[in-house]
This record gives C-alpha cells, sequence and structure tokens, in this order.
C-alpha cells in the first residue's frame, strides 16, 4: 500500500512539474512572438484602419489619411501612406461578329485587363502596335498592359466577360529594405481604394 501511494506521489510530482515546464515555455513563446520586430506596430495600424474604415475616414486624399493614421503609430517610426484607387469598368463582349475595340487615356500608372472566356477559343488582346497576347483556353485570365495608354483590341470568335482595372496611385512611396507595411482594401465610389502604410525606422 505505501508502496502504491509512493507511485502515486512520484506520478503526481512528475504531471505537477511537466505543467510548470510547459507554462514557462507556452509564456517565453507568446513574449517572444510579441517582441518580434514589426508585430505590435502591424497589429496597431491594422486595428487603426479597420477603426477608420469602420467610421467612414478612408478616402482617397493619401494626405488628409496621413493625419488620420498618425495617431496609430508609435512615435519612434516613420510612415508614409499610398492609396492606389483601382477603377473597374466591366461589360459583356460577344467576337463573334466583331472584334472589341477602345480607346484609353493616360490615366492612372497602369492597366490591367481581366477576362472570363466562356469557350475554349482564341482569344487575342493587342494593345497599341507592339503588344500582343493570345488566350487558347477557357477560364478566367488577367492580362497586364505595358502602359495605361493607348488602343486596346480583342478578337477572336467567343462570348467573354471583360474588366478594365486602371489602378491611379497617390501618394509617394518609400523604397527601403527595412520597410513594413499593413494593406487594407475598401469600397470607394465605384472603385476600390488599396490603402497601404509603410513604416520604417
Amino acid at each position: 500500500m505505501a508502496v502504491a501511494s509512493k507511485g502515486f506521489v512520484n506520478t503526481l510530482e512528475a504531471i505537477i512539474a511537466s505543467t510548470l515546464m510547459l507554462g514557462i515555455v507556452l509564456t517565453v513563446s507568446n513574449y517572444a512572438s510579441i517582441s518580434e520586430p514589426g508585430f505590435e506596430v502591424d497589429s496597431q495600424v491594422e486595428s487603426g484602419l479597420e477603426n477608420l474604415d469602420r467610421q467612414g475616414m478612408i478616402t482617397s486624399d493619401s494626405a488628409t489619411l496621413e493625419d488620420k493614421v498618425e495617431p496609430y503609430v508609435p512615435g519612434e517610426t516613420e510612415f508614409a501612406v499610398a492609396v492606389t484607387e483601382v477603377e473597374k469598368v466591366s461589360k459583356t463582349v460577344n467576337l463573334t461578329d466583331s472584334s472589341y475595340e477602345k480607346t484609353l487615356d493616360d490615366e492612372g500608372e497602369y492597366r490591367e485587363i481581366k477576362l472570363w472566356v466562356e469557350e475554349e477559343d482564341e482569344i487575342t488582346v493587342s494593345f497599341g502596335e507592339d503588344f500582343e497576347e493570345v488566350l487558347e483556353d477557357s477560364g478566367y485570365f488577367e492580362v497586364s498592359l505595358p502602359t495605361s495608354e493607348g488602343d486596346l483590341r480583342v478578337s477572336g470568335g467567343s462570348e467573354l466577360d471583360l474588366r478594365i482595372e486602371t489602378y491611379i496611385e497617390m501618394g509617394e512611396g518609400v523604397e527601403d529594405d527595412h520597410v513594413v507595411s499593413v494593406n487594407r482594401v475598401v469600397p470607394y465610389n465605384n472603385s476600390v481604394l488599396d490603402v497601404e502604410v509603410r513604416m520604417w525606422r
């Protein structure tokens, strides 16, 4: 009986020791993750953008937005706000009888064409005099145009859904190896805004 009791005590001591060690490991791990460079800054700014979005205070004016974001950025951290407005024009196009042609102005820094092709048919996307891309399957495709200005032509023998996205960047970016960035995409008028807060020390 005494042997059994002693064995029980030894087992209990082992369990308590293991629990204490696990608690120490978890505490140290949690402290290490919180102390990682950029972790606390990221979460703080992310919460700030979420609050501003909830209050409807995010606009395309990057200078005004910097003033609104500043309270959420620690004092020893430098930061800049870059806002990219993405304007979207969508339509369904039937290329059976004729091609789709559109002249694009120089608004925006760059453009992408997104296509949802319903049938397996050869679709040709040409832009200006030097750019041409051929799509040979059905499905979803993204085509980045080399410039924002020029004549777009989409031809082939299929029906497809086409969307032209124009990216308009506002605010100066920061090029640095140690930049930490936080992004949030929000609806804005008939487009969306991609807000990026870039931070460095």
